[in-house]
């Protein structure tokens, strides 16, 4: 996998990760805590007492529970269902299933004060009294419809959930899609300068050393393709140098060979003289092999030089350094050349 698509992998999933962490997070404490926030809304709604409670507190006050058929019809047409309660049991009225859950609630002593009583439990308006002398509880009860601020307690709860959810999703893609964006900007600018320095390095793989790099952006960047401009151009330079060397030691190894014909030339021809006799005397012979044995000396001396030129290409050549005079040296080398 490439430098570019593991980068931009990488940072999508670190970024995914850490935004899905956070979405449940929020999740799991709005789910930990929905049991203490329905509670405090239904609290909310078990707080608003019907309007009407006043009046049919005052029509229960005046009533006795044996002749209750008024009160009974003044409370229905106010909106309110009566009972009558005894032992945990609706003994009167009626008798529906919020009333039989109310039976046990009224079974509690608290209740049993004699005093007419207003309140609220599980969303409905309670009205009640308690007759010591008959052992019974007189009760009017309002069940609001379930309508707006009480259905929608649940639903609004989940609908809050949901929209927070949603939320999170987009935020989630809006973040992906900007990371993504600036992930991407962040990979040309570290592989513009990378791919231009592969170029480069090709180049110089073919032999073309001429051409730079040009680069301007990071600074580190353009200090590393600088840095890579300064090695072509020492490469360059080495190469010129090499050629350089090259060419002189190609000219003097010329130069060597055609030193060397002369001498040998001169041997050959003073040799066959002997040989064909035209050193038909002693003395003539005995020159001709002088001259010879001269060139041979002349040969010697640049084959030594030769070895002594690969010597130093070998750097097996130790030099030693000495003082002396130019003029002096000129002179004798004018003299050995006459």
């Amino acid at each position: 996998m490439s430098l570019k698509k593991r980068m931009f992998r990488s940072n999508m999933m670190i970024l995914f990760a850490a935004l899905c962490s956070l979405m449940l997070i929020i999740l799991g404490v709005l789910i930990l805590f929905e049991d203490s926030l329905e509670r405090q809304l239904h609290s909310i709604t078990q707080s608003q007492v019907d309007p009407n409670a006043w009046q049919v507190s005052q029509l229960i006050e005046e009533t006795d529970p044996e002749a209750a058929e008024e009160f009974v019809k003044h409370a229905e047409n106010l909106g309110y269902q009566t009972a009558l309660f005894q032992n945990g049991r609706v003994v009167g009225g009626y008798d529906g299933e919020h009333m039989k859950d109310l039976a046990e609630v009224f079974q509690s002593n608290e209740y049993q004060s004699g005093q007419t009583e207003v309140f609220t439990f599980q969303k409905a308006t309670i009205i009640g009294k308690y007759f010591t002398d008959e052992n019974i509880y007189l009760a009017a009860v309002h069940f609001p419809e379930e309508d707006g601020s009480i259905v929608s307690l649940n639903a609004s709860f989940y609908i809050f959930v949901g929209a927070v959810f949603l939320a999170g999703i987009a935020a989630i893609a809006v973040l992906l899609f900007l990371a993504s964006f600036f992930t991407r900007r962040m990979n040309r600018v570290v592989m513009e300068p990378l791919e231009q320095l592969v170029e480069g390095a090709e180049r110089i793989k073919s032999g073309n050393l001429k051409e730079n790099i040009k680069y301007q952006g990071e600074a580190e960047f353009e200090h590393v393709c600088e840095t890579f401009n300064e090695m072509q151009h020492t490469i360059l330079e080495d190469q010129r140098q090499r050629e350089k060397t090259e060419k002189a030691r190609t000219d003097m190894i010329t130069g060597i060979s055609h030193d060397l014909r002369t001498p040998l030339t001169s041997i050959r021809g003073y040799i066959k003289g002997v040989l064909d006799g035209v050193a038909d005397t002693g003395e003539r012979k005995k020159r001709y092999l002088e001259t010879a044995y001269e060139s041979t000396e002349e040969m010697n001396h640049l084959l030594q030089k030769l070895f002594d030129f690969s010597r130093m290409e070998s750097g097996q050549m130790p030099f030693h350094m000495i003082k002396a005079d130019l003029a002096e040296y000129a002179a004798s080398y004018v003299r050995k050349k006459k």
